[in-house]
């Protein structure tokens, strides 16, 4: 019997039409610059996925946006556009679809995120040093959004929101679960770190400390 209703649910998994499409419903309300200026039209708004180690690691400069790239070793680029194509200005209300096979070590429950670029434009192939965005990604559902977590493949329609208390285009509003300085664009890109000169001169010193050993044993 067991055989049987394997054998049968094999065949009716043939039948079914092979679709490695996500599509998400993406809201924010209100999305803002460094200084709790409503984001223009404008500017660049990002999803991306942590798909190795659960985390989102600081933008350094020189970060490629296109989708595909990375931020660091894992945080990977699902989604690229500008707030315009599917808002007004601090607004987003998109649908968007990625095919999850184009993007190496995606896998359903990685975390996923927001990010946001007032100063940025789809015209800006990479990002640079002082850059300001904002980050926003939530392993709880709250605001009538499911949690920012890769669901599993296919999945139509899912909801991603994130919304702040100063928000009116979008619900709740004041009700929202984040304060309005959420909806900042707090962050800035950094540099790529050089090799520390503390570290080098510790380096320098190990090397020296090894030296007069062997010169130690050598001559008794």
């Amino acid at each position: 019997m067991k055989f049987i209703v394997a054998t049968l649910v094999t065949l009716f998994a043939g039948l079914l039409p092979v679709n490695a499409t996500i599509t998400f419903l993406m809201q924010a309300d209100l999305l803002k610059d460094s200084n709790g200026v409503a984001m223009s039209q404008d500017g660049v708004f990002m999803l991306v996925a942590s798909t190795a180690d659960a985390t989102f690691q600081p933008i350094l400069a020189g970060t490629s946006t296109a989708v595909g790239s990375t931020f660091g070793l894992d945080d990977r680029i699902l989604f690229v556009g500008d707030l315009g194509s599917f808002g007004v200005d601090g607004v987003l209300d998109a649908t968007i679809a990625i095919d999850s096979t184009l993007f190496a070590g995606l896998t359903t429950n990685d975390p996923l995120a927001l990010y946001w670029f007032p100063t940025l434009t789809t015209g800006d192939t990479s990002i640079g040093e002082g850059t300001t965005y904002g980050f926003y990604t939530n392993a709880v559902a709250v605001d009538g959004s499911s949690a920012w977590l890769t669901p599993a493949d296919p999945t139509s329609n899912y909801s991603l929101g994130f919304f702040t208390k100063d928000g009116s285009e979008l619900s709740p509003g004041i009700g929202a679960s984040n304060l309005a300085s959420a909806g900042n664009a707090a962050n800035t890109v950094s540099a790529v770190p050089e090799p520390s000169v503390s570290v080098l001169a510790m380096a320098g010193a190990m090397f020296a400390v090894f030296g007069r050993r062997r010169r130690r044993n050598r001559h008794p």
